[in-house]
Parts: structure tokens; sequence; C-alpha cells
């Protein structure tokens, strides 16, 4: 019986665990990415850790950014107001040497998919500039590694489709397990309990 069972057991966690969702994700994003040795590293660190899957890289590159492909400005910060965005949708703070601080995002109604660029003091040293895709994340810390503080952050953003606007912070949907997963456990279920039966039958 233990041989059986334990043989049926096995079985089930190896069937299961390739199909398993972590509920876990990584909440730390570097540009560019890999990092170039003797470049400029831009990184941020969502606040909200269950917005999956977390930032990410979208583009990096000397001068300043230009409007994505397929993407609208939504804000942008200014010297004169603080670093809270001409609209008020983004807004940025910054320690005394201009390379690190926080942002927080309020979404815009007929918009999804944010991004967030943030462009250094130009110093020859490439990247000059940095976009992350947010990816449900809202708020969060920003870094520049060491040389230049920031000159100014943008805010993008994809209009939405006609059908509809996803909520900016809606959790991934489930993924069900198929419907032969639970066929084969039932099938695995039902030898443990035979070789159980055969075992008992012969004592």
């Amino acid at each position: 019986m233990w041989r059986t069972t334990s043989i049926a057991a096995v079985a089930a966690i190896a069937l299961l665990a390739p199909i398993s969702i972590s509920s876990s994700n990584a909440a730390i994003a570097t540009c560019p990415n890999p990092a170039v040795a003797g470049s400029r590293v831009f990184t941020i660190n969502t606040t909200e850790p269950d917005a999956p899957p977390g930032p990410s890289c979208f583009a990096s590159g000397a001068g300043n950014e230009s409007t994505p492909a397929g993407y609208a400005i939504i804000d942008k910060t200014d010297d004169s107001n603080a670093y809270v965005g001409v609209n008020g949708e983004l807004v940025i703070t910054q320690a005394a040497d201009g390379l690190s601080g926080t942002f927080t995002i309020t979404p815009v109604a007929g918009f999804f998919d944010y991004l967030i660029a943030f462009k250094s003091g130009e110093g020859q040293l490439d990247p000059d500039f940095a976009i992350f895709a947010l990816n449900g994340a809202l708020s969060g810390t920003w870094t520049i590694s060491g040389q230049q503080g920031l000159s100014h952050a943008t805010l993008y953003a994809r209009a939405c489709p006609t059908a509809g606007c996803p909520d900016p912070q809606d959790p991934p949907a489930a993924v069900p397990l198929p419907a032969p997963v639970f066929m084969f456990l039932a099938t695995l279920l039902s030898l443990g309990v035979y070789g159980w039966w055969r075992r008992r039958a012969t004592v």
C-alpha cells in the first residue's frame, strides 16, 4: 500500500508543480536592463507589491525621450511647481541631490497601460533617460545612479479601446486547472485505494 500511494502522491506533486501560479512579483526594475558598466542606471521600486507583474524597463537612451508610439502624454513635471505635473496626475518628490525620490500617479479616465519616464541632466553618460512600464503600479520610489539629478518626469498612457478600459490595478485572472488534471488525479487516487484494498485482502 505504501509504495502504491507514495507513487500516486509523487506523481500528483510532479504534475501540479509546473502549473502552480506564484502570487509574488518583483517590485524593482532597473533601466537599462542589463546595466552597462560605466553607464547611468535608473531604478524604480513600486510600493504596491500586489500589483502584478511588477515594473519593467520599457526604453532608455541619450538626450530627451520621445513619446512612445501609441501613447499620449498624460502629465509632465515642471521645476516651477515642485515637481507636481502640470495636470496633477503625476507627483514627484526628490531628495536634495536630485538623485532619488518618490512618485505617485492618479489614473485618468479613458487611459490605461501607464509608462513613467525619468530624464536626468545630460552628462554625456548614457542613458540620459529611462522609461518604465508600470504594469499596474501607481506609486513607488525612484533613483538615478550618481550622475546629474532629475530634470523632469513624464507620464504616458494609451487611450482605452472602444470596448472599454481595464482597471489599471486589476489582478490577473486565476488560471484554472484543466479538466484532464482532475481526471488524472482521480485515477491516481483510485490506484491508491485499489492498492490498499489488495493489501488488506492478502493479509
